[in-house]
């Protein structure tokens, strides 16, 4: 009976045991009542005590437990309550990424760099990060060199206790950077006034992404005026005007630098327009009529006239240097329509205009007309009087026609003009009959000239010549170079610096190439 009894107290020891386990609370079981010898009975009653009692003690802590109350655990799984999250860190600054876990026991951090236990020993001892007390990794200088030995990677921490582990998300360390080649450089733009211009950029790769701003002639554009858009590095003008033409650069910038890109042209191009628009012009016959058009517009738009019916008057019309037209020796033929045309590459302007031929009532006046329009005169020769002149010698002569002798000639007109380096208005010199020659100028030297003649009679012009070329010989100046100065740098006693503005305009004999420093 005896042994029975403990038979059956062990029995109880080991289901009592696995309850608790299972359990995992806390159990205070009220203490064993010392053992008498007793019956089967007795025995089996205190048994049936003790397990109701340990129930009751088990419902009271689930009871407890849906009122709030949290038991202390002995063993919890790590938990991670703050994850590292990406950063981006200029070469010698320090950064942290940040870890920190729970759990009971208290786990341990460990550090992965892209995917592998990060081990520090293989690290200079200058770069090596360290792990601090709650769990973040600290660098205390980023570095980027070889692979192993560089900073820039995918980290994750590993939170490590007996119950078992935790990895955190993963977080990259990008060491900043800006590369010097932008992807797409601004280049030269032309549009319309009124049209939209876009200058194109888009710049250097880099960590953080670089911003990007605008200059116009090295100023910075105010991003917030509406007249500008910045849109994923392009820059939009809407609408574009005159006054938005310029060089633009783009600016692209991180915290590690500032990159600047070339230069780039905005030119904002306008549809030519007439200022001066031609006017119905009424002329007696044998007179001269001019028609004014001036155009403007970008660029500067070429200026051409036309005849209704038919071409201009030939060898009586003359274009001038300010787009005007004059027609001389007006005869009722020239009568009709003329027409400005005005064009550049964007479009084209016209105006047209009318002219009108008076009758003339004087007998005088129309022999005069009669005989002007049939004389023809041939421009012979132009040639330099000396090599030491700049005076020519022009000839002409009166070619033969249906008028035998002049009546009412009264002479000649020697018109003349600079072509090359730079082109002037014509410069008329009157030869009273019976002259066929006359002496022009003084020109000036390295100039190329063209020539004509033309008759006259009172205040009419007969047809113009043919026309010919003269260009005027140089020689060397005729006075030295002016206000001639030498100096000296302080930091240097082996170099001097010499300067000196050109001879006097008139002793120049030509066209000045360059300078001769001759020193002994």
């Amino acid at each position: 009976m005896q042994v029975s009894a403990w038979l059956l107290w062990v029995a109880w020891l080991c289901t009592w045991t696995e309850a608790a386990r299972q359990c995992q609370c806390q159990c205070a079981c009220p203490p064993e009542e010392q053992v008498e010898q007793r019956s089967e009975r007795s025995e089996r009653r205190g048994h049936l005590h003790h397990r109701l009692a340990h129930q009751r003690a088990t419902h009271r802590d689930r009871a407890h437990r849906r009122k709030g109350s949290r038991p202390v655990p002995d063993i919890g799984l790590p938990r991670i309550v703050h994850h590292p999250s990406d950063v981006v860190v200029r070469v010698g600054s320090p950064a942290t990424l940040s870890c920190r876990a729970e759990g009971n026991p208290e786990p341990t951090i460990q550090w992965l760099r892209n995917g592998q236990p990060l081990d520090t020993d293989k690290m200079d001892a200058q770069s090596q990060p360290i792990v601090l007390p709650e769990g973040s990794l600290f660098f205390f200088s980023v570095s980027l060199g070889r692979k192993s030995q560089s900073h820039e990677a995918v980290y994750a921490c590993v939170a490590r206790n007996s119950a078992g582990v935790a990895t955190s998300r993963n977080a990259s360390l990008h060491i900043a950077a800006l590369r010097e080649e932008f992807r797409v450089q601004p280049s030269d733009v032309e549009v319309a006034v009124g049209e939209v211009a876009v200058m194109n950029c888009s710049p250097p790769v880099g960590h953080p992404e670089p911003n990007v701003t605008w200059r116009k002639d090295g100023i910075l554009i105010n991003s917030s005026n509406e007249h500008y858009t910045e849109l994923n590095g392009k820059l939009i003008i809407a609408p574009a005007q005159k006054n938005d033409s310029g060089v633009y650069s783009c600016i692209a910038s991180n915290i590690v630098t500032v990159r600047e890109s070339r230069a780039a042209r905005l030119s904002v191009l306008a549809k030519p327009v007439l200022l001066r628009k031609p006017e119905d012009v009424s002329v007696q016959l044998g007179a001269s009529a001019q028609f004014f058009c001036e155009a403007d517009g970008d660029p500067m738009p070429s200026v051409e006239w036309s005849r209704e019916k038919g071409p201009l008057p030939n060898g009586r019309y003359l274009i001038n240097p300010d787009h005007s037209l004059q027609i001389h020796y007006v005869t009722a033929q020239d009568m009709g329509r003329y027409t400005c045309t005005a064009e550049n590459k964007l479009g084209v302007s016209v105006a047209s205009a009318q002219l009108l031929v008076e009758d003339v009532g004087s007998t005088r006046l129309r022999d005069l007309h009669k005989e002007l329009s049939a004389l023809r005169v041939s421009l012979e020769n132009v040639t330099v009087m000396s090599t030491a002149s700049n005076m020519s010698q022009v000839m002409w002569r009166l070619q033969s026609s249906a008028v035998s002798q002049p009546h009412y000639l009264e002479g000649f007109e020697v018109l003349y003009r600079s072509l090359l380096p730079a082109s002037s208005d014509w410069t008329a010199q009157r030869v009273p009959q019976p002259g066929l020659h006359t002496h022009v100028g003084p020109l000036k030297r390295g100039y190329k000239y063209e020539f004509k003649v033309r008759p006259y009679g009172s205040s009419l012009y007969g047809r113009e010549s043919n026309t010919r070329h003269l260009r005027v010989p140089e020689i060397v100046p005729s006075a030295p170079p002016q206000d001639v100065s030498i100096t000296m740098p302080t930091d240097r006693n082996d170099t001097v610096h010499l300067s000196w503005e050109p001879p006097p305009h008139d002793a120049h004999n030509g066209i000045i190439q360059g300078y001769q420093v001759q020193y002994y």
